[in-house]
C-alpha cells in the first residue's frame, strides 16, 4: 500500500514566500487607498471652511453702504446766523471703511430690520464683529464679542490661510485700480490656501528564500520608507 507523500520543506518555503508577498502587496494597496481617502476628506473640509467664511462675508458685503454717501446725506445745514454746521451726530468716519489687508470693515444696512451696522471681519482669526446703531441716542453698541466663524475639525484639516485680499475700484475711466479708495469697491478678490497633505509609508517583505540563507540569489527583500 502506497502512502500519501507530504510537502517538502522547499515547497513550504516557496509557498510561504509567495503568501507573504501577496499579503504585503494587499497591505500596500489598503494603505495607499486609506491615505488617499484621508487627503480627500481634508481637502473637502478645507473647501467647506473657505465657503463658510466667504459665504458669511458675501451676505454682509451685499448689504454694504458707502459711508461717504451717508455722511453727506446726514450733514446738518449751515444757517445764516451761523448755527448748524457739518457735524454728524452718528460719528461716522470714512476712514473706518477698509477693504484691504487682514481686516475688512464696512457699513451695512439690513432692509428687513432697518438696522445700520459696522461689520468687521478678521481674515487671520476668522472672526466677525458687529456694532449696531442705537437710533435713540445715535450711539453704536457691540452686539457681541468677536464670533469665530470657522475652527479646526475632528479630522485635523488645517485652517485656510488668506494670502491676499484685493479690492478693485473704478474711477470711471474704464481702467480698474487696486489703489485704496474711500468709497465702496466694485468687487473684492480673495486668495486662500490650505494644507491637505498626508504621510504614506511603503512597506515590503523579506525572505531568505528556499535555501534558508540570506545574501544569495533566491532572497526576497523587504523595505519600509516614507
Amino acid at each position: 500500500m502506497k502512502k500519501n507523500a507530504g510537502f517538502s520543506m522547499i515547497e513550504v518555503l516557496v509557498a510561504s514566500s509567495i503568501l507573504v508577498i501577496i499579503v504585503m502587496m494587499m497591505g500596500m494597496l489598503f494603505q495607499q487607498g486609506s491615505s488617499a481617502w484621508r487627503v480627500g476628506a481634508k481637502r473637502s473640509d478645507g473647501f467647506m471652511k473657505v465657503r463658510t467664511f466667504l459665504g458669511a462675508l458675501e451676505r454682509d458685503i451685499s448689504q454694504a453702504v458707502d459711508v461717504n454717501a451717508l455722511i453727506a446725506a446726514r450733514r446738518a445745514p449751515t444757517y445764516g446766523d451761523g448755527s448748524g454746521g457739518n457735524k454728524d451726530p452718528m460719528n461716522l468716519n470714512k476712514n473706518n471703511q477698509k477693504f484691504s489687508g487682514k481686516e475688512l470693515k464696512f457699513l451695512t444696512f439690513s432692509n428687513p430690520t432697518n438696522r445700520l451696522s459696522w461689520v468687521t471681519y478678521d481674515l487671520g482669526s476668522f472672526t466677525r464683529e458687529e456694532k449696531v446703531l442705537i437710533p435713540e441716542n445715535n450711539s453704536w453698541k457691540t452686539l457681541s464679542s468677536r464670533k469665530k466663524l470657522i475652527d479646526t475639525s475632528a479630522n485635523g484639516a488645517s485652517l485656510p490661510q488668506f494670502g491676499s485680499v484685493t479690492a478693485v475700484w473704478d474711477d470711471g475711466d474704464g481702467n480698474p485700480t487696486t489703489t485704496e479708495k474711500e468709497w465702496l469697491p466694485m468687487y473684492i478678490k480673495f486668495d486662500a490656501t490650505f494644507e491637505s497633505a498626508d504621510t504614506a509609508l511603503d512597506i515590503g517583505a523579506e525572505s531568505a528564500g528556499p535555501d534558508g540563507r540570506f545574501d544569495t540569489d533566491d532572497d526576497i527583500r523587504t523595505w519600509s520608507e516614507d
